[in-house]
């Protein structure tokens, strides 16, 4: 009997995808979930902006990123205001995002193709930078992948055609209440529109999906239309141009954000987003795409990866939408590479086992980089830790030794909001930006806002700030 026989017959070859899902699975527990508490250390500007709608969350006026608010919310009601009660939803969307990620390669690609990316995207710093940031990014990554992956359902099964119709609307539209989403929204409706392929799918739909598809759209749009109707500037929001900055620096400095490490301007991101092993990667799925224009995946992934790209380079914040292009574009540039290994030997089964050696190093070896240039960017890039807050969990910290005393919380009127977030938890404390006299105790928030001749009690410092010294705290002599 010959090897490839032997070998092809083999339970850990005929299980090979299987066993190649379960180490990504273990791998997107290590890179997102593991002591996601602790690293990033602090909290981010995105975070703070984020706990302060989601931690007074009552319905806000505004509809921009309500789902991820109100789960966010909740979250912070269970756990606290702490680092894990803020990031717990990221970290929960991030771990489902990967997985469909993943499935969804596995669909509408290979999936050999799938493991393998699965290891490069999950270890990636730009999929670890929303997937352990408690903001709303990872919302937008989440729904987006979901509406692909539920399209790929459906154009590669006959099986539950109308729950994957379903979900693709409710992502798609759900995903419309965040900035960037209703490019997506752009760009499936212009593949079904101008794609013959599409239409015919389209076409063969029975009427009353059709029916049931459009009501549950305008359900969902309706209240979001009732908010732009109210307040019309959300509408740049959603488009992502209320911060767009058109100076040739500022584009310099994002792009910068994306391929060079330490860099500027990064928001407390981790950088570069994208090594040049992935870089190049994702220019071969371009290409190869582009040799297949016609077809709707790469009409698609194309066309979705250069709007976001685009809108990337103006306000770096938005590099987020750049998820799926990334992924697909990756994926199609590593079949593209085994395709080239596997045409060079077409029945030499021994040379193509040996191909997969160089492709496991290739793979072991980004693993190992991406999570290196993570760490060591939260943990020594100046530009990323002084953009970083640890005042709020010192606040908190000191709040609760505190219990007993009656407290005047002295903090400035632009965070006023942000440190409202602690009333629930802290009864015996007043917040606001002037001294309340009849507290036993009061804690200066920053320490410069507010001076007096007397020495504080106690002074504490943070080495990780730019200011040494965070807060001051006063005491009355009983």
């Amino acid at each position: 009997m010959s090897f490839k026989s032997v070998f092809s017959k083999s339970t850990l070859y005929q299980n090979r995808h299987v066993v190649g899902f379960f180490f990504v699975a273990f791998m997107l527990y290590i890179f997102v979930v593991f002591g996601f508490a602790r690293n990033p250390i602090g909290l981010s500007e995105l975070e703070l902006q984020s706990l302060t709608l989601s931690g007074g969350f009552a319905f806000p006026d505004s509809f921009i990123d309500l789902p991820y608010h109100f789960l966010q919310y909740l979250s912070i009601q269970i756990f606290g205001p702490s680092i894990f009660g803020i990031r717990l939803v990221s970290v929960l969307l991030g771990v489902l995002t990967g997985g469909l990620a993943v499935a969804s390669v596995r669909n509408l690609v290979r999936s050999n193709v799938a493991v393998i990316a699965g290891l490069i995207v999950s270890s990636s710093v730009f999929f670890l930078n929303y997937a352990r940031l408690g903001a709303p990014m990872i919302m937008s990554m989440f729904l987006l992948t979901l509406a692909i992956f539920a399209i790929s359902k459906y154009l590669t099964s006959n099986k539950n055609r109308t729950l994957w119709i379903l979900v693709t609307i409710l992502a798609t539209v759900i995903g419309v209440y965040s900035p960037l989403g209703i490019y997506l929204l752009a760009a499936l409706a212009a593949i079904a529109i101008f794609h013959p392929k599409v239409r015919l799918l389209i076409k063969r739909m029975k009427v009353w999906q059709t029916l049931l598809g459009s009501v549950v759209a305008v359900g969902l749009l309706l209240p979001l239309v009732f908010a732009l109707v109210s307040q019309p500037s959300l509408l740049q929001t959603l488009f992502g141009v209320d911060t767009l900055v058109f100076a040739p620096s500022d584009v310099w400095h994002n792009l910068q954000a994306m391929i060079m490490p330490w860099s500027i301007d990064s928001f407390g991101l981790a950088t570069p987003f994208f090594n040049i092993v992935e870089i190049a990667l994702v220019i071969i799925g371009v290409v190869a795409l582009a040799r297949q224009f016609f077809s709707a995946r790469s009409q698609l992934f194309l066309g979705l990866g250069a709007v976001a790209f685009a809108v990337s380079m103006f306000d770096i914040t938005n590099s987020y939408i750049l998820f799926i292009p990334y992924v697909f574009l990756t994926s199609f540039g590593i079949k593209t590479i085994i395709g080239k290994w596997y045409r060079l030997f077409p029945v030499n089964p021994y040379a193509r086992l040996f191909g997969l050696l160089p492709i496991g190093v290739l793979v072991f070896g980004l693993i190992l980089s991406n999570f290196s240039q993570y760490n060591a960017s939260n943990y020594y890039d100046k530009n990323v830790i002084y953009t970083r807050n640890e005042t709020y969990q010192i606040v908190r910290e000191e709040l609760t030794n505190l219990r007993a005393h009656s407290i005047s919380l002295v903090v400035d009127g632009a965070n006023i909001g942000l440190y409202n977030t602690l009333k629930a938890e802290f009864s015996n404390v007043v917040i606001g930006s002037s001294v309340d006299p009849r507290a036993e105790t009061q804690i200066f928030i920053p320490s410069t806002f507010y001076q007096k001749t007397s020495s504080p009690a106690r002074i504490v410092t943070n080495g990780n700030s730019k200011d040494y010294v965070v807060l001051k705290i006063y005491q009355k002599t009983r």
